[in-house]
């Protein structure tokens, strides 16, 4: 809404930390922007399998997102903060076609909970969840990984284990 978007630009040009960004960016620009990031965040209703999630964490980047869609494959209590939700019945106008399907609404209490936590947590408490995030997602959805799954498949044979 127009009140809404009045809102958010005084907030920006009130706090000299706040950056809006309205472009779009090519894949070593986004690289550049979540090593700039201290964490990444995505309160979103459907995500799919979560790439732009995955690869902040394969990067060391703490990630705080919904705890719903593709990302669940790879976000943990350990390696991340994954927030809950509520499924909500997606209204006639609210998405393209989407009368009569539904998404999540993240915690909003929640969310505001671990955004604070990266800004008044000490730095290794963060650091510690990002390590974690990269160890893993390298770990279990690397290039190498991922190609033995597949060549598993095509084998007929049974999938190798994901790591813990």
């Amino acid at each position: 809404s127009t009140e809404f978007r009045q809102i958010l630009a005084e907030a920006i040009t009130s706090d000299p930390r706040i950056m809006a960004i309205d472009a779009v960016y090519s894949a070593k620009q986004m690289s550049w922007l979540r090593s700039a990031c201290d964490a990444f965040v995505s309160l979103h209703r459907s995500e799919g399998f979560g790439l732009n999630i995955a690869e902040a964490m394969a990067a060391g980047k703490l990630a705080i997102a919904t705890h719903f869609s593709g990302n669940e494959d790879f976000m943990t209590q350990e390696n991340s903060i994954p927030i809950q939700y509520k499924m909500s019945a997606v209204g006639k106008t609210d998405y393209p076609h989407g009368a009569g399907q539904w998404w999540a609404e993240p915690d909003h209490d929640a969310a505001v909970e671990a955004m604070r936590f990266v800004g008044t947590a000490p730095d290794s408490a963060v650091a510690a969840l990002g390590e974690r995030a990269a160890t893993d997602t390298n770990l279990n959805f690397s290039l190498a990984r991922v190609g033995a799954i597949a060549r598993a498949a095509w084998a007929g044979e049974p999938e190798p284990g994901v790591q813990p």
